[in-house]
C-alpha cells in the first residue's frame, strides 16, 4: 500500500512521501530556525505553484551549496580510493555508498531513495560515468546489485573528451569485463535516446537482461535541449520502475548534474501525480526535494540553470 504523502517528520520538514523520511534528515535543524528557509522547504501548494524570482532562485542554490560546508558532510566522505574518482571534488557519502563486494572493491556510486514507496528505498544508484580502470567494478556493480537498466546521460560525443569511458558494446558486438560478458542483441534509435538491450552473464551463470538508455541531448552543466525527447525519457523510466530486478542505474560524467536533476525531476513529478490521485493539495517544494537528494549524494544538481528548470518542469508537469 503506498504511504500517504506527508509534511512533516519526526526528523524534520519533508514534503515528499516514503522511503526518502528513512534518511536522517541531517541539515534540516540547519533551517529549522530560519523563517525565510522553512518558506522555502514548505513550498507551494499545487493550485497556487509559481516560479522564484531569479534572484530567489540564486539565493535558495547558493544555501543549498552552503549546506555543504557543514562538518557532517565532510566528516561522511570517503576520501579512500581516490585514483577510483573521476574527480576529486565528488568523493561518495559513507552511508549511502554502494559496496562493491568484489574487483577492486570500491566504487564512486550512491543508493539514492525514490519519492514514491517503502518498497522504493535505493530505487537508484547514482554514479560517475566509469574510468577506463573502473569498467570492470562498474559490470560488477550491475551484476552484484541485479539491475535491469542503465539511463546514461552522457552525450556519445563526450566520451571522445574524457567525459565517460564507453563501456557498453555496439550492435551485435560482446564486450569482456573480467569475468562478465556483455552482448548487444539490438540497437534502436529515437528522437534524442538510444536504447541498447544488453545481455550480461558472468562466468556460466544465467544470462541477465539489461536495457541501456543514452539521451544524447543534454550538455555537460546543462539542461535537455529537447523537452519533448527527455519527457519520453521520463515515460520510459516509469516503464522501467516496475519491473526493475534491482536499483536503477543513473549516470552522466560526475554523476551528480545531470544525474541529480533527472533523479529529482521523477521525484517531483511523483509527487506531484500522488497527489492527483488522491486528491489532495499537499504542496511540492523544488528546495526540499534537492536538499535531500544531497543528503544522499554530494552536489545532486550541480548549477542553479539546472536548479531553475526543475522550477520550470513542474510548472510544466502542473499544467
Amino acid at each position: 500500500m503506498e504511504m500517504p504523502i506527508t509534511l512533516s517528520l519526526p526528523s524534520g520538514s519533508v514534503l515528499i512521501s516514503g522511503s526518502l523520511s528513512h534518511i536522517p534528515d541531517y541539515s534540516f535543524r540547519l533551517i529549522s530556525r530560519s523563517q525565510e528557509l522553512l518558506a522555502y522547504e514548505r513550498g507551494y501548494k499545487l493550485s497556487n505553484f509559481s516560479i522564484p524570482s531569479q534572484r530567489d532562485l540564486k539565493q535558495q542554490f547558493r544555501i543549498l551549496d552552503e549546506f555543504m560546508n557543514h562538518p557532517f558532510y565532510a566528516e561522511s566522505f570517503v576520501n579512500e580510493n581516490s585514483q577510483l574518482n573521476r574527480y576529486s571534488d565528488v568523493p561518495t557519502y559513507r552511508q549511502t555508498q554502494v559496496p562493491l563486494l568484489s574487483g577492486s572493491g570500491f566504487i564512486n556510486a550512491n543508493y539514492i531513495n525514490g519519492a514514491e514507496t517503502p518498497a522504493d528505498d535505493k530505487l537508484f544508484i547514482a554514479t560517475q560515468g566509469p574510468l577506463p580502470n573502473t569498467i570492470n567494478d562498474f559490470w560488477k556493480m550491475v551484476w552484484q546489485e541485479n539491475s535491469s537498466s542503465i539511463f546514461m546521460l552522457v552525450n556519445e560525443n563526450e566520451c571522445e573528451c574524457g567525459r565517460c569511458e564507453i563501456y557498453w558494446p555496439k550492435q551485435w558486438e560482446t564486450l569482456q569485463a573480467d569475468n562478465i560478458t556483455i552482448n548487444c542483441i539490438a540497437r534502436t534509435k529515437y528522437p534524442g535516446y538510444i536504447v541498447s538491450d544488453l545481455r550480461i552473464q558472468m562466468n556460466e551463470s544465467e544470462i541477465r537482461p539489461v536495457r541501456h538508455y543514452l539521451f544524447t541531448d543534454w550538455p555537460d552543466r546543462g539542461i535537455p535541449g529537447d523537452t519533448n525527447s527527455f519527457n519520453e525519457l521520463l515515460k520510459q523510466l516509469d516503464i522501467e520502475k516496475p519491473v526493475r530486478t534491482g536499483p536503477i542505474v543513473v549516470h552522466c560524467s560526475a554523476g551528480v548534474g545531470r544525474t541529480g536533476t533527472f533523479i529529482a525531476l521523477d521525484c517531483l513529478k511523483k509527487i506531484i501525480d500522488s497527489q492527483k490521485t488522491q486528491n489532495v493539495d499537499l504542496g511540492v517544494s523544488v528546495f526540499s526535494v534537492v536538499r535531500r537528494l544531497r543528503e544522499q549524494r554530494i552536489l545532486m544538481v550541480q548549477t542553479d540553470l539546472q536548479y531553475g528548470w526543475l522550477y520550470r518542469f513542474v510548472q510544466r508537469w502542473l499544467s
